[in-house]
């Protein structure tokens, strides 16, 4: 069995692995990338971590696997809760590489948590809470997850939201490389047949520095850009050389490097979901239960106070915080008089009639609404004249299957659109400019195109191939492995000359012990989600 190498260079655009491939920054990947074959590659729509992270990984689409988002809705009541690992529905390629006796090493995988007993060792994404027992497969890696300084994520969010550049570009750094040292020690023991491990930094660094990196930027500032304007590429470089070592320590007969989704630049104008909904007639709501006052001290101690800080002020501040905290959200929506919501994505959730807790729209009218919200949503536009949605789709023409939880109607933004569920800034409206209602949100963004490259045993050359999608990629790994899988949604891409075995049965449920998240780790989970502006 080949030897494989799969390494996410999270969120990667392939215009900039080719530029600084070609210019010598970023050596490892221009061998791959002259070696073997490269393409762009189309992500999932919407184009979330969670979401395209879990496709890539069991070559099935959400309405089959089940992962819409980072959050999914609780049941019985409005609002969401965090999804974890065990709402896949669906093996992973590691599952199938286990089952077949393959040993396999997964780290950082978004989705992951907790741990699956994988035949060999598994630490968890961004998903877990922290590097404890559920992180971590077998047990015994934690002593030497920590021993290299090891964490989940970095805290460059946080220095990023005030404003403190050095150290966000810093903390980047450092968690990749000591998630690198971490990733050698494993693979100088060269006793697996699968090493994956994304390495996310790059995402990060696109996050928190496009305004320096990109002039046209609406927050750019040429002084900052002395400093930081290179700091995406000095990320790209060092994920490039925690790639190397990776290499050289594996030597591995296949690789494949792949990106979840693209990046680019916020174009600074903000969408209100629930409230643009609110305005279009499908979302009612009550006059606010709470003074602008109250919201505003929420929208600050939510930004500014960490998790355990916000915990320690309950006492004297929480009934107060989680009133407003309720009313910001969905506390204050009258249900009986609502066809649609949403949450954090560019997609609608109908109010069905014995699926939501107050649902209105019944079966039959379920087409109708969908119509209505949907040309609404095609006839909106941002104030240059230009669509806020560039595609609106009916969920089943995105997704196959019958997975619940997932939204009714999705939405393709315009390039750069930040989205929002809900307005709780002192500025009125749907459509505001983010430096009209005092935000501070990323300067970058998610874009569907990402990129895939791969060379070695298995992989024909071909160089710059045509466009490949991210569904690929589990096939083509199995195929390079020989490693039977159930039917998936995608086929190997072009340039995999391995073909896929026959099919194999489902592999056995995953004996690890069902893991609840207390309330004080989804807080944490949630924080860490909301410092890159995917929810609320």
């Amino acid at each position: 069995m080949p030897r494989t190498l799969v390494v996410g260079f999270d969120g990667a655009t392939l215009d900039h692995c080719e530029r600084w491939a070609g210019e010598g920054r970023m050596p490892a990947l221009a061998s791959v990338m002259a070696d073997g074959s490269y393409a762009r590659m189309r992500s999932t729509i919407p184009s979330n971590s969670a979401v395209a992270w879990t496709s890539l990984s069991t070559g099935m689409n959400p309405g089959r696997h089940g992962i819409f988002d980072f959050v999914l809705p609780r049941r019985d009541e409005y609002g969401y809760r965090v999804a974890s690992r065990e709402d896949r529905r669906v093996p992973a390629l590691w599952t199938y590489a286990s089952e077949a006796g393959a040993r396999v090493a997964v780290v950082n995988i978004p989705m992951t948590f907790p741990a699956e007993d994988v035949n060999g060792y598994m630490v968890s994404g961004m998903d877990a809470p922290r590097l404890d027992e559920r992180a971590a497969h077998p047990r015994e890696l934690l002593a030497q997850a920590r021993s290299v300084n090891y964490r989940i994520m970095s805290k460059a969010a946080h220095a990023f939201e005030s404003r403190d550049f050095e150290t966000a570009e810093r903390e980047l750094v450092e968690v990749l490389e000591a998630r690198g040292r971490f990733v050698v020690e494993l693979a100088r023991r060269r006793d697996v047949d699968l090493l994956m491990v994304n390495l996310e930094a790059t995402d990060g660094a696109q996050h928190f520095f496009w305004q320096h990196h990109d002039p046209g930027h609406p927050r750019h500032d040429p002084g900052m850009a002395v400093r930081f304007g290179a700091s995406i590429r000095t990320v790209y470089q060092a994920t490039d050389r925690a790639f190397a070592s990776i290499v050289q320590a594996f030597d591995p007969d296949t690789v494949f490097v792949v990106s979840d989704h693209g990046g680019t630049g916020t174009s600074d104008w903000i969408l209100f979901m629930n409230d643009w909904l609110a305005a279009e007639g499908f979302l009612s709501a009550r006059p606010r239960a709470v003074t602008s006052a109250g919201q505003r001290l929420y929208q600050q101690a939510k930004k500014r106070l960490s998790v355990p800080a916000r915990q320690a002020l309950q006492p004297l501040f929480g009934r107060m915080l989680e009133r407003v905290k309720g009313a910001a959200l969905y506390g204050d929506y009258q249900w009986d008089r609502s066809r649609a919501y949403a949450h954090m994505q560019p997609a609608v959730r109908l109010n069905l009639a014995g699926r939501e807790p107050a649902g209105t729209v019944t079966a039959g009218e379920r087409d109708s609404v969908l119509g209505e919200v949907a040309a609404r949503a095609r006839d909106l536009r941002l104030p240059s004249g230009e669509p806020a949605f560039t595609n609106v789709y009916r969920s089943d023409e995105v997704y196959r299957g019958h997975a619940s939880g997932g939204p009714d109607l999705v939405m393709e933004t315009a390039p750069g659109l930040h989205i929002r569920s809900r307005n709780n800034t002192a500025q009125r409206g749907f459509l505001l400019r983010l430096q009209d209602v005092g935000m501070y949100l990323p300067s970058g963004v998610h874009a569907r195109m990402g990129m895939v490259a791969a060379a070695g045993t298995g992989i024909e050359r071909l160089g710059r191939v045509e466009e490949a999608d991210i569904h690929q990629v589990a096939p083509s790994v199995l195929a390079v492995m020989d490693v039977p899988s159930q039917p998936l949604d995608g086929a190997p891409f072009g340039f995999v000359t391995a073909r896929p075995p026959a099919v194999a049965a489902a592999p056995a449920g995953d004996r690890h012990p069902h893991a609840d998240l207390t309330e004080e780790e989804e807080a944490e989970v949630m924080d860490r989600l909301r410092g890159l502006g995917y929810v609320d």
